[in-house]
């Protein structure tokens, strides 16, 4: 038997599966980076459902602080304005006691002028009742 007839062939066959082996591991090396090019969009897309996530959630708490400012801000404005409001009563009640206490004392000097009205002052007419300081 005589194999020279094939001896070409075999150069041709070696080239061939040298190619085969070439394509192959190109592909297998293709098909390996398209994997992980999957697991990083996997993972990329993750990322930013979290950070939508995290960002919805400051954007609640935000709006949720704003709005809690704004409703603080209204109540320590009402306060004032009931402050306001009865530091200007107090102020009107303490003027009508300034008056009805100067109209006492008034008549009372007054009456401690009268002669019949000094008698009378100078009696203890109850114990538990303190008068001013007789005449």
């Amino acid at each position: 038997m005589n194999l020279d007839p094939i001896k070409p062939y075999l150069k041709l066959i070696e080239v061939g599966l040298v190619v085969a082996l070439l394509c192959g591991t190109f592909v297998a090396g293709c098909s390996h980076g398209e994997n992980n090019k999957e697991k990083d969009v996997v993972s990329l897309t993750s990322q930013v459902d979290a950070l939508t996530d995290a960002n919805k959630q400051w954007a609640k708490d935000s709006a949720f602080t704003t709005k809690q400012a704004e409703d603080n801000l209204k109540l320590a404005q009402q306060k004032e304005l009931a402050a306001a409001k009865s530091a200007e009563e107090l102020r009107v009640f303490q003027e009508s006691v300034d008056k009805k206490q100067a109209k006492w004392e008034a008549d009372l000097a007054n009456a401690k002028k009268e002669p019949s009205c000094q008698e009378l002052l100078k009696q203890n007419f109850c114990s538990l009742v303190p008068l001013p300081s007789r005449p």
